[in-house]
């Protein structure tokens, strides 16, 4: 069992900043936070407003199978902003009456963000 530091908090805050860029979720509020999470197998948890477009990213303190490591603590912000990309397709799939046309948008949504990743914007 590792736990994690400011320091990791840190640099998981930083990661998660440079993936909300990548994947060009720049509109979004994001707020984070390092907190002991009720699942202690859980190395973060996100939680999403797909309409007010408003992210919560926990890191937890408890690591209990894994070390913060750099690349681990890089991948989990990866991962939790992953959840970020897909959370107006996944409120709209929750949703009892879903038009075609809102998930399209949502479709398209993810699909320029991923294209933003794999194709940066050179400036």
């Amino acid at each position: 069992m590792s736990t994690t530091s400011a320091k990791h908090f840190a640099q998981f805050k930083r990661y998660a900043k440079k993936w909300l860029k990548a994947f060009g979720l720049t509109s979004w509020s994001v707020e984070f936070n390092h907190k002991d999470l009720e699942n202690n197998l859980r190395l973060a948890e996100c939680g999403v407003d797909a309409i007010g477009k408003f992210a919560e990213l926990n890191l937890n303190v408890v690591w209990e199978d894994n070390t913060p490591t750099l690349v681990n603590l890089s991948n989990t912000a990866c991962h939790e902003v992953l959840h970020v990309l897909l959370g107006p397709m996944a409120h709209l799939s929750s949703e009892r009456f879903v038009t075609e046309r809102e998930l399209e948008h949502a479709e398209h949504e993810v699909i320029r963000s991923i294209l933003q990743f794999i194709f940066p914007r050179i400036t």
